[in-house]
């Protein structure tokens, strides 16, 4: 049976994006969020950071926020991370992340949800809570930066 209900991005340099200018509701400030997303990697690098979906540009300090699954050989060091920034610039970049293995080949429902108030996040992987974490910042950067699903920024 055909593919016909996916999106089939190369995990290199293929994303989907909506201008800043044509989107609403992506921009959070100091409110919560929930993001959540099915996932199948087709290939993973090593040291790695498989974008999801984020708000993310370095050039002219744009980044807002980045989800994404980080790949290593060395199990133990593989995780999801969550970057946030409080005014767009690389100074106040924080990431805060969660130990997951994810392998090639098999599909994940990932989800995120994000307390901005105390700057935590609480990580899900196919339906079960995989714990918090916190230390994430408490304000998110209004950028100007494109939403992207896939690798971007």
């Amino acid at each position: 049976m055909p593919n016909t209900a996916t999106t089939n991005l190369d995990g290199v340099n293929q994303e989907w994006s909506i201008a800043d200018a044509a989107q609403t509701g992506l921009d959070f400030g100091t409110a919560s969020f929930t993001f959540e997303a099915w996932v199948k990697f087709d290939i993973l690098g090593n040291g790695t950071n498989n974008d999801i979906f984020g708000k993310f540009l370095s050039a002219g300090d744009q980044r807002s926020y980045r989800w994404s699954y980080y790949h290593e050989t060395t199990v133990a060091n593989r995780k999801m991370k969550l970057h946030t920034t409080s005014d767009g610039t690389a100074g106040t970049l924080v990431s805060i992340e969660k130990a997951v293995s994810l392998v090639t080949g098999t599909w994940y429902h990932l989800a995120l949800a994000y307390t901005t108030s105390t700057g935590t996040a609480e990580w899900f992987l196919d339906g079960v809570s995989q714990g918090t974490t916190a230390s994430g910042n408490t304000t998110i950067f209004n950028g100007t930066s494109a939403f992207h699903i896939g690798q971007g920024g």
